[in-house]
């Protein structure tokens, strides 16, 4: 009998008591460990940048500024089926770019995808701060 208790009330801490307390407070959602990494200053092979910073745990694009110094309007910023991305018009050209961050950051470079109106293509970007 006493075995049989102690089965049952394992069992209950482990389907019941054990979820209901739900993860420690210090380890962190693998989603939040890749929004923080996407955190900071990275530049584009052309010499522009682009600073991401966050809201809450969702990462979200701050400025974008071309070689030249021209500032971008951002148009949209968020998370597109499970990957970062940011719309933003180009004030000068009047075009507007989609760019995608398309894997994980490494500790130094970022790959992404962009597209506009007329073409499209792939970049790294290189983390500045």
């Amino acid at each position: 009998m006493h075995r049989a208790l102690t089965l049952l009330l394992t069992l209950f801490v482990l389907t019941v008591a054990v979820p209901l307390m739900g993860c420690p407070k210090n380890v962190e959602s693998a989603d939040y460990a890749a929004a923080k990494a996407l955190a900071g200053t990275w530049q584009d092979e052309s010499g522009g940048t682009y600073t991401i910073g966050l809201s809450g745990k969702t990462p979200e694009m701050l400025e974008v500024v071309d070689y030249d110094g021209e500032v971008f309007q951002i148009l949209a910023t968020g998370m597109r089926d499970g990957l970062f991305y940011v719309t933003y018009l180009v004030p000068s050209t009047q075009y507007t770019v989609d760019i995608t961050i398309t894997d994980q950051p490494s500790a130094d470079t970022l790959s992404t995808a962009w597209r506009n109106q007329y073409d499209s293509g792939d970049e790294t970007w290189t983390r500045v701060q």
